[in-house]
């Protein structure tokens, strides 16, 4: 009787393989390793994309920061603005002219 013990460390799997043949005990074998195999490469896809997804959140948390602080920094410079002056400043697209007919746009 041959037999052959084959592990997989990565998936936590064994397995005893026994037979009468050793050619069928051979092919058995690797008919088992290559469906370990594929196990794990979709177990390594998978973890890869929770990991790039975590890492692409972590980004746009950061980004989001930015923004925001980028946002605030405009409104805290429009309002000194306000301050300073008392008015708000002129708007050059509206001209309340009486001869101008405002057109709506296309």
């Amino acid at each position: 009787m041959y037999q052959i013990e084959l592990t997989h460390p990565g998936l936590n799997k064994y397995r005893l393989i026994k037979g009468q043949d050793p050619e069928v005990v051979q092919q058995k074998a690797a008919a088992q390793q290559a469906a370990w195999a594929e196990m794990w490469a979709r177990k390594c896809a998978v973890e890869d994309r929770r990991a790039n997804q975590e890492h692409n959140a972590g980004q746009a948390e950061e980004r989001t920061t930015e923004a925001l602080a980028d946002l605030e920094s405009i409104r805290n410079t429009l309002k000194k603005t306000l301050s300073v002056n008392g008015t708000r400043p002129a708007n050059p697209i509206f001209n309340p002219a009486p001869n101008l007919v405002m057109m709506p746009p296309c």
